[in-house]
This record gives structure tokens, sequence and C-alpha cells, in this order.
């Protein structure tokens, strides 16, 4: 059974937290996914330096952060990882989620990883070898799953995360179901940025979400016991506790920084072209610099449901909340434009409420109602 009702650390929301931190510490990556927003590369070692790094990590205490996400292009490719790991964590303090393939995981970076209690979203897409292969470019599904299985025995929380294309949404059962097996409670499904390489990669994106949301809600409601699928619960949780979000997620109500392993700093690396700026760069400024400068233009970024206007006469505008605006933008070159799965939003969310009225959700509605500080959660 679930020790907690957490979902994935994009849903995870810290009240300790004035702001949440993610560092790209390099864009070289080992895979070549068709998605990849950041169009990470094995030939592009655009990094941080270690200094650099720390720097950012102390800035992001001081800005009042206590969660930040490590990322990359593939972190574990760097030989400083570990060193980076053990700073954030045990130097600062700091909660370190490591965002990583787990590809290139070793014995060294599990064991800091358990020492610091340091959780990883892994990225996996799918368990079937061809699937991966097709998605990922590589044939490492074997070297991954061994990795998977390090990380359990080491006592290591996995999110698993996956990437919903025509490629694999087919496989999101047969993920789902290793989660299953392996007691992995946290399963984050998210969609594709139409940004970095996926713009060269239209072929890959699906035309009607339902049929997936509608599967994975039926899932949901077969395992809500053992397994959180934020993808879902990320409309459940309204539903459950009546509880109305004007903001899609923690970046849009201006409470994310983000910096990538160029140094640009923004509020959301989905929309880095709108923000691109000499001024908001760590090589040239300090982060704190940088946010003071950031706040001055932070009502262009903070986009509530309530400045959509398709979602003002919806009933159903603060449950999805809008949707992901680094979607929307990239679809239709407009932050504040409807989702482009709205309709596709609207029939699952309608499968929900009538579900609950029904009377079919009692047991899960019960299930969460006995979980706690739960009511806040908020996308990464």
């Amino acid at each position: 059974m679930r020790k907690n009702i957490t979902p994935c650390p994009f849903l995870a929301c810290d009240k300790e937290s004035k702001i949440y931190g993610w560092i790209e510490i390099t864009n070289q990556c080992n895979l070549k996914c068709p998605y990849c927003y950041a169009d990470s590369a094995i030939s592009k070692k655009i990094e941080l330096s270690f200094d650099k790094i720390k720097e950012i990590l102390k800035d992001l205490k001081s800005l009042g952060a206590s969660v930040v996400m490590i990322s990359g292009g593939e972190p574990s490719l760097r030989n400083d990882l570990v060193d980076i790991l053990n700073f954030g964590s045990k130097k600062l303090g700091l909660k370190i989620i490591l965002v990583s393939n787990g590809t290139a995981l070793n014995s060294k970076i599990i064991k800091a990883l358990a020492d610091n209690k340091i959780a990883v979203q892994l990225s996996i897409d799918s368990v079937d070898p061809r699937v991966y292969e097709r998605s990922r470019g590589v044939k490492l599904l074997p070297k991954v799953i061994e990795n998977i299985k390090s990380l359990l025995r080491n006592g290591v929380e996995i999110y698993l995360a996956s990437t919903l294309t025509k490629t694999t949404k087919r496989s999101m059962r047969g993920l789902i179901n290793f989660a299953l097996d392996n007691g992995i409670q946290n399963i984050h499904i998210g969609e594709v940025i139409p940004e970095g390489r996926s713009k060269k990669n239209k072929n890959i994106f699906i035309k009607s979400a339902y049929p997936i949301y509608k599967e994975l809600y039926e899932m949901q409601k077969k395992s809500y016991l053992f397994v959180s699928i934020d993808l879902i619960e990320n409309f459940i949780y309204p539903i459950i506790f009546n509880n109305k979000r004007s903001f899609y997620c923690n970046a849009m109500e201006g409470k994310t920084l983000e910096i990538g392993s160029d140094g640009q700093v923004y509020f959301c690396g989905g929309i880095r072209d709108l923000m691109e700026n000499d001024d908001f760069n760590v090589n040239r400024n300090s982060l704190i610099c940088i946010h003071d400068k950031l706040k001055k233009t932070q009502n262009n970024f903070k986009i509530s449901v309530e400045k959509i206007k398709e979602c003002k006469q919806c009933e159903y505008s603060h449950i999805c909340s809008g949707g992901c605006r680094a979607i929307s933008y990239h679809h239709s070159g407009n932050l504040v434009s409807r989702h482009p799965y709205c309709k596709d939003i609207k029939k699952i969310i309608k499968d929900i409420i009538d579900d609950l009225d029904s009377g079919l959700l009692d047991d899960y509605k019960d299930f969460l109602l006995r979980g706690g500080n739960i009511k806040n959660k908020k996308i990464f």
C-alpha cells in the first residue's frame, strides 16, 4: 500500500518553499529522444561549472527554496554529480530530486542517493524493449531496469516518468504494471512540449488524448491503493476536495526558477524562447539579482486560468486550471490560448465527476481524505 499519497515531484508542494529550483547541470545526453524540448545530445557539452552550481544552490536556499531538481541533459554523465548532490543535500540541507534517464547511474551515485535520501525521477517511457528503442533511440532498457532494481535495493525512492507520444501511448499499461510489480508508487506522465527537437518531429504528437486519459483513469481507480498517476490524480484532487486552482503550475504562479545549462534563468523552461535575456544569466549576474529583475516582468508570465478567454465560462476551469501554458503557447503562439487537448480534458473530468456522483469513487475518496496534507498539491 502507498506509504503516502504525495504524487510525483511535479505535484509536490512543500509549504516551506517560497520558490522551487530546477538546475540543468549539463545539456549532454546519451539518448536521442525525438521529443526532447532541451534538444540535448551527446555532442552538446554545455555545462555549468561546479563552483557556479554551488553558488546557484546557495542563492536558491537564500531565496527560500527547499526543493531543487537536478537535471540535464543527463546529469549522471558528469563526473562531479556526487559532489553536487552531497553539497546540496548535506551541506545546504536542501531536498534534492535527481532527474535521470537511468542509463549511466553507477554504484557511487546510487550510494550518494541512498545516503542523502534523494529521490530519482527516472525517465523510462516504456518497459517494452522495441518501444523503448523507438522512443529513446538506443538499446539500453536492460541497463535501466538493472539500475532501477539497484536503486530499490538501496532504498532510493523512484518516480517513473514517461512522455506521452504516438510511440509510447500503448505502453502505459505495461509501465504501470511494472511499477505495481516493483512497489514503485509514483508515475509522472508528461505531454510533449513542442519545443527543441519535437518541433522537427511533429509526427510524434497524439491527435486525441482522451483514450489514453481514460485508460490511465481506469488503472488509477483499480490501483489507487498502490500507485499515483499524476496526470490523472491532478484532475481528481481538486474534484474530491472542491479545491479551486487558479494556476496550473508553480511556474505560472512565478514560484519557480529554472537555470539552464548555459546559465539562462527562466520561470518556465518550456517557454525559454520568450525569456532569453543577457541580464538573466547566472554567468553574468547573481541569481538573487536576476530574481529581483525577473519579478518586474513576472506579470507577463503569471498566467492564471482567469486570463484564458476560452476558460472563463467553463465549469471545469478551476479543475484543470487551463492546462500547461507552455504546450498551449507552442501550439498557438499565445500564452493565453486554449489547451490543444481541452476537449479531451473536459471529457475525462466529466467521467470522474459522474463516477463520484454515482458513488463509484467512495472508497477512493475516503482513502484520499485520510491522507491529510494533499489539498494544496500543485505541479512543479
